[in-house]
């Protein structure tokens, strides 16, 4: 554990010093606005001694430049208007990007889309199933099921090693947010907010069949969607205030079934997954 951490600290300082040696700023006039911007690159050069699996289990760190900052901000020189842009990590798994617009005490818009990665196994997964969306099929069995002799031709674990194709287990959660606020005057406000959260990629999905006798394991398509929708407004008086919401969720669900052959049905009798 000791050396674990030694070498988080030697290579976020690494990383901060790289980052820092590559930074750039900007400022320019044009005509009413001020347009202002800010980029920063950088990279990490590191090697592995434990499972990278694990060190980035929720985060992307490759092993290229990686821009991992943009910012704009455009300004009326009357202090009007405005628009903001950040932008972090962009291209990566864990990217972030925000924009922000409107008017000082009129309209603010503002909208964020951000990634959050899991990884669950990027080095040893393996599957012999052909996909596709939520079907499995194979293009051959096994034909020596109870023999106990791996090196048997035909044998359930000769099989899988000769028909087996890597696969990568990971979740990309994406959340989308935005948010619009009118003033038209001191006493009004309107608000709109709407969020919605996209889970896509695969995960391992364990099952028995064959009366419970065998276990077939299959990467599960992961792919629905989440919405939320809230309106509302507010009428504030000296002493009195009155406001209505309404809100909305809504759930779908993008791959909702699952069907894979049965390997161990080596007769081809039955439906896929029994006996």
């Amino acid at each position: 554990m000791r050396h674990k951490k030694i070498y988080i600290i030697s290579a976020a300082s690494l990383a901060f010093i790289l980052s820092v040696a590559s930074q750039g700023w900007t400022q320019i006039d044009f005509g009413n606005f001020t347009i202002t911007g800010e980029a920063e690159v950088g990279g990490l050069p590191r090697s592995f001694s434990g499972s990278r699996n694990k060190y980035e289990e929720y985060r992307d760190v490759p092993d290229t430049v990686i821009a991992p900052h943009l910012q704009l901000m455009i300004g009326s020189k009357k202090n009007d208007y405005y628009l903001e842009f950040d932008s972090t990590k962009v291209g990566l798994d864990d990217q972030n990007y925000r924009l922000r617009m409107g008017r000082y005490g009129l309209l603010d818009i503002e909208f964020e889309w951000d990634q959050i990665p899991h990884l669950f196994n990027g080095e040893t997964a393996a599957t012999p199933f052909a996909r596709s969306g939520g079907t499995f099929s194979l293009t051959s069995k096994p034909t020596v099921i109870n023999s106990t002799d791996c090196t048997t031709p035909g044998h359930t674990c000769e099989w899988v090693n000769s028909n087996s194709h890597r696969e990568v287990l990971k979740l990309i959660h994406g959340f989308a947010r935005f948010k619009l606020r009118y003033t038209p005057s001191p006493e009004w406000t309107f608000g709109v907010r709407y969020s919605s959260q996209n889970v896509n990629g695969d995960r391992a999905f364990a099952t028995s069949t064959n009366r419970f006798s065998h276990i077939i394991e299959v990467p599960e398509p992961i792919d629905y969607q989440m919405h939320n929708v809230e309106v509302g407004g507010e009428y504030a008086a000296s002493w009195w205030t009155l406001g209505l919401k309404y809100n909305m969720s809504l759930f779908h669900n993008n791959t909702s079934t699952l069907v894979y052959d049965n390997p161990f049905n080596i007769t081809g009798l039955g439906p896929n997954g029994g006996p």
